[in-house]
């Protein structure tokens, strides 16, 4: 076994890096979470302004909509209008 010391009873190194392996979970695990809530405490003021404009977006997607709709209706309209005018 290469670079494997092995002593009676124990399996030395691959304790030492399942040790490791832990201890290094364990720090970035506890840098992740110091992470999410430096950018809590960084955003939280600005939640209301976000959901304000999340919510004029939504509206003004939904009047863009309604005009379109509304473009198309009266262009019909004005086809309808015109043929009858050039009927009569």
């Amino acid at each position: 076994m290469p670079n494997v010391i092995s002593y009676k009873g124990t399996d030395f190194p691959k304790n030492s890096r399942l040790k490791e392996a832990k201890e290094a979970l364990a720090d970035t695990s506890k840098f992740a979470l110091e992470a999410v809530s430096n950018v809590g405490e960084a955003v939280g003021p600005y939640l209301p302004l976000i959901t304000a404009v999340a919510l004029l977006t939504q509206q003004i997607v939904k009047a863009y909509e309604s005009a379109q709709y509304n473009k198309k209706s009266c262009a019909a309209l004005i086809e309808r209008i015109c043929c009858y005018s050039e009927r009569n």
